[in-house]
C-alpha cells in the first residue's frame, strides 16, 4: 500500500504478483480446511482412512512447495516499478 502511495506506477508494476499470492493464500486456505475435516475424520475413525492420510499428505506438500513462493512475490511487489517503466514504446518496436 505505501509502496503504490509513493509512486501509482509501483500498483500496476505489483498486480500481476499480488493476485498470484492471493491466488496461493486462497488455495492455502481451502487445503487448510480440508486438512482440518480430514483430521477430524481420522480421530473420529469414521470414512476412508487412506483417503484422509492422502489429504494430509497433500496439504503439507502445498504448504511446503508452494506457500513459501509468496515471500518473492512480496519482495518482487516491493521492488517497484523502476525497471518496468524504464521501458519505452519504442523499445517494444525493436524486440
Amino acid at each position: 500500500m505505501q509502496n503504490g502511495m509513493a509512486n501509482p506506477n509501483n500498483i500496476g508494476a505489483g498486480a500481476h504478483h499480488y493476485m498470484h499470492i492471493m491466488g496461493i493464500v486462497a488455495l492455502g486456505l481451502q487445503w487448510l480446511r480440508m486438512a482440518q475435516s480430514a483430521q477430524k475424520s481420522l480421530d473420529a475413525g469414521t470414512g476412508n482412512a487412506s483417503f484422509y492420510q492422502t489429504k494430509l499428505v497433500t496439504a503439507r506438500y502445498f504448504a511446503e512447495r508452494h506457500m513459501p513462493d509468496c515471500g518473492a512475490l512480496r519482495r518482487k511487489i516491493e521492488a517497484g516499478s523502476e525497471a518496468i517503466m524504464a521501458l519505452t514504446p519504442e523499445m517494444f518496436a525493436a524486440a
